[in-house]
């Protein structure tokens, strides 16, 4: 939705420019009543174009951008941090090179909720799967999360294998 947003938004800032250009090197005759105006939509066009490059920072990243520090996860989605964050502890402490990965096959009765759990924790950038051996496995930023928010991870059950 937001890549189609901003598409069309492009695709008629590009028309919009077009015509003005066209108009400028009179190729095509455009009134001077409308000349004016069509102008500056140009000039308000780049405009916003360049506030919402500002304020983004990645108009075309997939991944919302969330706050973290408000961030509570759904329960699927706690479990699977709790899981990997406690595993991730006991093998690697806070070294960020390395990480824990786990995956559930898919019949485990716990399969949906993990991959329920993943989904929600994918789109904000918690963890990611190798796709090499489609392991699940914590981001710098997941790291990050689950070192400044360990005790809420408690609260939640575990996967177990």
């Amino acid at each position: 939705m937001k890549k189609a947003l901003f598409y069309s938004f492009l695709l008629t800032s590009i028309g919009t420019v077009i015509v003005t250009l066209l108009g400028i090197s009179n190729v095509v005759k455009i009134k001077n009543d409308y000349f004016k105006p069509l102008f500056f939509l140009v000039i308000i066009q780049l405009a916003g174009v360049v506030i919402a490059l500002y304020k983004s920072g990645d108009l075309l990243s997939e991944h919302p951008n969330k706050d973290l520090h408000k961030y509570r996860p759904s329960k699927d989605a706690g479990r699977v941090l709790a899981t990997l964050w406690t595993f991730q502890m006991s093998q690697w402490r806070f070294d960020k090179s390395k990480v824990w990965g786990m995956a559930l096959p898919p019949d485990k009765a716990q399969f949906p909720t993990f991959y329920r759990g993943i989904a929600d924790l994918i789109e904000v950038g918690l963890v990611d799967i190798d796709h090499t051996d489609r392991m699940v496995h914590l981001t710098t930023e997941g790291i990050e999360y689950c070192q400044r928010n360990a005790a809420i991870l408690k609260r939640y059950q575990m996967f177990t294998f």
